[in-house]
């Protein structure tokens, strides 16, 4: 079977750089403003643009020198962050949508694109259910026994247990249409429990 190739949507770097981070994010912005491939980005682009304007009013303050301004400036910085990893997932989304043009799509996002060689399984993988506000979530086996825990949250900050269970695919309910959703996932074995996974974002329907 012919292998099939993802194209992966990448953010620009999160260096310590943060004009030349401004300048990269600002340029993502303003290719997806009237862009007719994102007719409903989520989050909107005035809110993302609002926090990168936090972010350059904060590093300006931390220039200046004073108490607190590069602790402040962080955490402005951090906040951005976030909203453009789930501007990511948006973008991811839409593209998934159209395999055949998702490399042009993401690009005319102004985000720069990674091509795997192959397909590989991710530890988990998040899908679309057969109705609204249904999310399908499917983890990479391991030899048994094995238990998966799995957890969600809407900002990557804050985790909300969903279940545990001795099979590698669930289905959550109830999802807000158009709302982002992270999802994780950890292990436990007899070697002990793992690591979470990173984790895997998805635009409900």
């Amino acid at each position: 079977m012919r292998a099939i190739c993802i194209f992966i949507a990448v953010l620009p770097e999160s260096t310590k750089n943060v004009p030349r981070y401004l300048t990269a994010c600002r340029l993502i912005v303003t290719m997806m403003t009237g862009n007719t491939s994102f007719p409903a980005p989520t989050p909107p682009l005035s809110e993302v643009s609002g926090d990168l304007n936090v972010v350059e009013a904060s590093e300006e303050r931390a220039r200046r020198g004073g108490k607190g301004m590069v602790q402040e400036r962080d955490v402005a910085v951090r906040k951005a962050q976030g909203s453009m990893t789930m501007l990511k997932a948006y973008v991811q989304n839409v593209a998934n949508v159209d395999p055949e043009k998702a490399e042009a799509i993401i690009h005319s996002a102004g985000m720069n694109v990674a091509k795997p060689r192959k397909r590989t399984k991710l530890p988990i993988q998040a899908k679309h259910g057969d109705a609204p506000g249904k999310v399908v979530l499917d983890a990479k086996a391991l030899p048994k026994p094995v238990q998966y825990r799995w957890q969600m949250s809407t900002d990557q900050e804050t985790w909300t247990d969903l279940f545990e269970s001795f099979t590698t695919k669930k289905t959550v309910e109830d999802l807000v249409p158009a709302k982002v959703y992270s999802f994780r996932l950890q292990t436990v074995t007899k070697n002990g429990p793992s690591e979470w996974s990173p984790p895997v974002t998805i635009v409900a329907h």
